[in-house]
């Protein structure tokens, strides 16, 4: 495919940020070249690289942009475009809270647990579990009630039996067991209790399986199953 060039869509000159609502309307339309433009001038203005990273996600979240992010992250059709909406979404989960709040409220977490029980790219995979670590940062209890930590321990389960036949499965399980750190990590509230005690069998066997395959020279984070084994016992 050609590459869409940027004068196809805005005016030549005016800084992208001042063209924000013929983005916003690129990204609500039906064409799959508009929202792919669209899809990635929103993620340079999301990008931490970007100075103005917290005035242009404030931008975003105050729109509809959210919702459509995540009807495309769900979208197997359009893989490239389904992997740049994750990503968009993660940089915003990863601003202020009321950032990822504005996620959680679309039903972002709810979106996320689909991808992890319906999808096996690799790709989409982990950057969806990175999404959903971003957001358990300050939204955890969302997270563990959507059912999450089920999900991303099947991930890691299945990923460990993959390791020496699928190229990507380490990659995955890293990805994963940062992402398993945080849903479990620090002190649960009231009703994250019974969530970690439903899990929390299936957990000690995943820990068990990461540790052995550690002692097999698999290269994952020790620190990370130290705060995992703690966290499950109330270390």
């Amino acid at each position: 495919a050609l590459p869409i060039l940027l004068t196809q869509y805005l005016e030549p000159g005016v800084p992208v940020i001042k063209q924000f609502h013929t983005i916003e309307r690129l990204l609500m339309s039906t064409d799959v070249d508009g929202q792919t433009f669209a899809v990635d001038q929103i993620a340079k203005l999301v990008d931490w690289d970007n100075v103005a990273v917290h005035d242009n996600i404030e931008k975003v979240v105050g729109t509809q942009i959210i919702r459509r992010l995540l009807e495309h992250s769900e979208d197997i059709r359009k893989n490239y475009l389904q992997l740049r909406s994750l990503t968009v979404l993660i940089n915003i989960a990863n601003g202020r809270r009321e950032h990822a709040e504005t996620i959680v409220n679309e039903g972002g977490v709810r979106v996320f647990a689909r991808i992890l029980q319906n999808q096996s790219d690799h790709d989409v995979i982990e950057t969806t579990i990175w999404a959903l670590s971003n957001i358990a940062v300050t939204h955890r209890e969302s997270c563990l009630l959507e059912g999450t930590l089920a999900l991303v321990l099947r991930t890691i389960n299945t990923k460990l039996e993959e390791v020496g036949t699928t190229p990507r499965a380490v990659d995955t399980i890293r990805v994963a067991t940062w992402g398993f750190a945080n849903l479990i990590g620090g002190e649960p509230a009231p009703r994250e209790y019974w969530v970690l005690l439903e899990n929390v069998q299936q957990a000690s066997q995943t820990l068990a399986k990461l540790l052995d395959r550690k002692r097999q020279s698999l290269r994952l984070s020790t620190k990370t199953s130290s705060v995992s084994v703690e966290s499950l016992v109330g270390g």
